[in-house]
């Protein structure tokens, strides 16, 4: 159920509407009307919007991307790069301090696991990922290892102990992944998200959604999804996606309970 408090949210971010800038560069004609919320985001809220110049997505994001060192400015840099190279729908409007993002809607067929698994389908989603990899962006490399201990730090305020199999990965795993974050790998555009639910088939092309994690980091880690590695180069430390992964669902856990009355 949606709360007052972000129900006042989605109202404040309607109302800016005369600052939407669709593709085309014009303003709305009238407002737009809410068609429905769309489901199975883990932290964010989104609605689809009908609007005089097509439909978008007006997104909220989550009171909790400081917890999640989620930074959204670099979020929009990287969003609104890669829109540029048709791999992204383009951003109509975006608040970073309000927390608010309205992209346009990318009609098609949202991937499933089976994608991941098809010959044709990889190799289409390869040719984007090597689009993305070559985009040069200014941005500093992404620190895995602050990231982990970020989450680590969030779980302690919390209160919540790290179970046992989690915490004996990161005893054997730890000076690995150190290791690796101080190694001269070359860092690239990476989505650090690519599952199915954020792959989108228009037909003629991929589309990438979702871009609250990408950052310039290893290229493993969007292509270990795929069961792949890069050819050259010092490799990922074969714990470390899965490490992240638990940490944030650790994390997510336990700040859905917080916030439970």
């Amino acid at each position: 159920m949606n709360s007052p408090q972000l129900l006042s949210r989605l109202d404040w971010a309607l109302a800016q509407s005369a600052s939407w800038r669709p593709p085309g560069g014009g303003r709305l004609a009238g407002e737009p009307r809410l068609v429905k919320p769309l489901l199975g985001g883990l932290s964010n809220h989104s609605w689809l919007v009908d609007t005089s110049a097509g439909l978008a997505v007006l997104r909220l994001n989550a009171a909790a991307d400081a917890a999640f060192a989620v930074d959204r400015r670099r979020e929009l840099l990287i969003h609104r790069a890669v829109a540029e190279l048709g791999i992204a729908p383009r951003v109509w409007w975006a608040s970073s301090e309000s927390g608010v993002l309205v992209r346009g809607f990318c009609p098609g067929r949202v991937w499933t696991a089976a994608d991941f698994g098809d010959a044709a389908s990889r190799r289409r989603l390869l040719a984007v990922l090597d689009r993305i990899q070559r985009l040069a962006l200014p941005l500093a490399r992404f620190d895995y290892w602050g990231h982990i201990c970020h989450y680590l730090a969030q779980l302690d305020a919390l209160g919540v102990a790290v179970p046992g199999d989690l915490a004996a990965t990161l005893a054997d795993e730890g000076e690995a992944i150190m290791a690796f974050q101080r190694a001269p790998w070359r860092p690239v555009l990476v989505h650090q998200d690519l599952n199915p639910a954020n792959i989108v088939d228009t037909g003629a092309e991929l589309a990438l959604i979702d871009w609250e994690y990408a950052a310039l980091g290893h290229p493993a880690m969007d292509l270990h999804q795929l069961g792949l590695a890069p050819e050259a180069g010092i490799p990922l430390p074969p714990a470390l996606p899965a490490v992240i992964n638990a940490l944030w669902s650790l994390l997510s856990q336990a700040l859905a309970r917080s916030t439970t009355p």
